[in-house]
């Protein structure tokens, strides 16, 4: 494997594409949670919108993080961890643990529900194992994958190389399958680790290796002829219809297009099907970056869903305790929800976030530019 170097900071269309992500997130809680039976029954039932934006998320943070650590390795010749870290904290941890501080006075008043343990695993960003989450919290299990993902892959990077890092982001492309279906299959005594497939991080790694391979792979990539000219056709467009295909065959849906027995579908659907969603949304990534000056680029870099997709982590930390079928007031209804979810996100992003990347930047030109502060 022949690593590529990274893009510049800020890539094209990503924020559009976030933008995308946190869509599908907050239509799949909208109809879920708010009685909407008919759009329930017949789009929730086949496609699942949640877990497919958490799957587009996934496969952009192991792009971005690999292309920003793969940019400073090649200019530096290493990945300063601390650097690293700061930049994570700082960026991350200002605006989940307001959230949480919200969360758990909220609940000490009587107007939330949490199960026993969801505090302290959120606390810990360990939510992704915890079997029985509660709806104001539950959504903090995928924070918590990308948590671990940032604190071992650079170290990992740093220790292993560029070239062996991303053999083993390929091993756990191939692995992550048959720990699902190991775990799906196994006996009554293996039954809390069932409830986590999909969630823990080696059922759900798969994703975020993905798209450490895609910023890996680049330029690899675009000198294989059979790959530039998937990328250059038309005929691309049959790649994200394939996800959203896939993404709409659970295991029943796809014993009716396979004929495979119901266990034979729940296999296909965590082998096959779930690496097929990967990889083709990793590709569709490729393709938006490529494509940033044409029709599809042009609205994903246009201001609206660049806005949306720079608060889009606001939106995902607000959007599960607002979007809550528990809540009775008046503002916990739909619309309602909906602007109080982009109101609170809105605040979280200017109040708390461009802060603290605000401080972030004083503290590395201090600390490691080196300059008089």
């Amino acid at each position: 494997m022949t690593p590529t170097p990274a893009p510049a900071r800020r890539i094209p269309s990503l924020d559009g594409i976030r933008a995308i992500s946190i869509g599908l997130v907050l239509a799949s809680h909208i109809i879920h949670a708010f009685g909407l039976p008919t759009l329930s029954r017949y789009t929730i039932g086949i496609v699942n919108f949640g877990n497919l934006g958490v799957r587009i998320f996934f496969v952009i943070s192991g792009f971005l993080i690999t292309s920003l650590l793969l940019a400073e390795q090649s200019a530096r010749g290493t990945i300063s961890l601390p650097h690293f870290y700061l930049r994570r904290t700082l960026r991350i941890f200002p605006p989940y643990y307001v959230l949480l501080l919200s969360v758990a006075l909220a609940t000490n008043g009587g107007w939330l529900l949490l199960h026993r343990g969801d505090l302290l695993h959120a606390v810990t960003y360990t939510m992704n194992y915890q079997p029985d989450r509660a709806w104001s919290l539950g959504h903090t299990w995928s924070l918590a994958v990308e948590e671990q993902f940032y604190l071992i892959w650079p170290a990992l990077l740093l220790v292993l190389g560029v070239r062996r890092g991303l053999w083993l982001a390929a091993g756990l492309v191939l692995l992550a399958p048959v720990t699902r279906i190991v775990l799906l299959a196994g006996t009554p005594a293996t039954f809390v680790l069932h409830r986590t497939v999909g969630t823990s991080f080696e059922t759900v790694g798969d994703a975020i290796a993905v798209g450490c391979l895609l910023a890996g792979l680049r330029t690899w990539l675009w000198q294989a002829s059979s790959y530039r000219r998937l990328i250059e056709s038309p005929a691309f467009i049959l790649v994200p219809l394939l996800v959203v295909l896939l993404a709409a065959m659970p295991e029943t849906a796809m014993t009716f297009w396979t004929g495979a027995s119901r266990n034979g579908a729940l296999a296909l659907y965590q082998t096959a099907g779930l690496l097929l969603i990967n990889v083709g949304i990793g590709m569709t990534i490729d393709w938006s970056v490529r494509n940033g000056e044409g029709r599809v680029g042009r609205w994903l870099n246009a201001p609206i869903p660049v806005w949306l997709g720079t608060i889009s982590y606001s939106l995902y930390l607000w959007q599960q305790v607002l979007l809550n079928p528990e809540l009775s007031v008046p503002v916990a209804w739909v619309p309602l929800n909906l602007l109080l979810v982009v109101f609170a996100a809105t605040i979280s992003y200017y109040a708390i976030e461009r802060p603290s990347l605000r401080m972030r930047s004083r503290i590395e030109r201090c600390w490691f530019a080196r300059e008089d502060c």
